[in-house]
């Protein structure tokens, strides 16, 4: 069976003239932009790559993003006292824009995977977590105080 990725000689002329295509496309679409958002861009399809082959290394980036990340304050009033909470400013950090950037690839590796499945063991933890957040609830309460159960419910562990 041939492929039309290589053959006996190497790389297929139908591979060679694709990968030129992409290549003058998005040579085409960089210099248009500015350099921060061409590397942001770049820099943002190796991570959605890096984690759709391999989850744990995507669980590597991610968490040593949440641990060196920086935070852009967004929004909110210029100048003034006080600090975010009374400006009403949001902050957001590297792992917010990773995690959007994962959590596409991970949904694109299971359409393309179909027997990763996305509901398979979901359902079954879920309800565990719930049983066990109502067990918590109702055997304990929150620091052995008595109350209603949808006080407890929320103010558990």
């Amino acid at each position: 069976m041939t492929s039309i990725f290589n053959n006996k000689k190497g790389f297929s002329p139908v591979f060679v003239i694709f990968v030129l295509l992409i290549t003058l496309l998005s040579a085409s679409l960089i210099i248009n932009v500015p350099v921060s958002i061409a590397l942001g861009a770049g820099i943002a399809i190796s991570i959605f790559i890096i984690s759709f082959i391999n989850v744990n290394a995507s669980l590597y980036v991610l968490i040593f993003s949440m641990l060196l990340s920086p935070e852009f304050g967004v929004g909110g009033g210029g100048g003034g006292e006080g600090g975010m909470e009374a400006k009403r400013a949001v902050a957001l950090r590297l792992e917010d824009f990773l995690l959007v950037i994962i959590g596409f690839s991970w949904f694109a590796r299971m359409a393309i995977y179909k027997e990763l499945g996305f509901f398979k063991n979901t359902v079954e933890q879920i309800y565990k977590k719930l049983c066990n957040c109502l067990h918590s609830c109702n055997c304990m309460g929150n620091d052995g105080r008595k109350g209603k159960l949808q006080i407890r419910l929320f103010l558990s562990p």
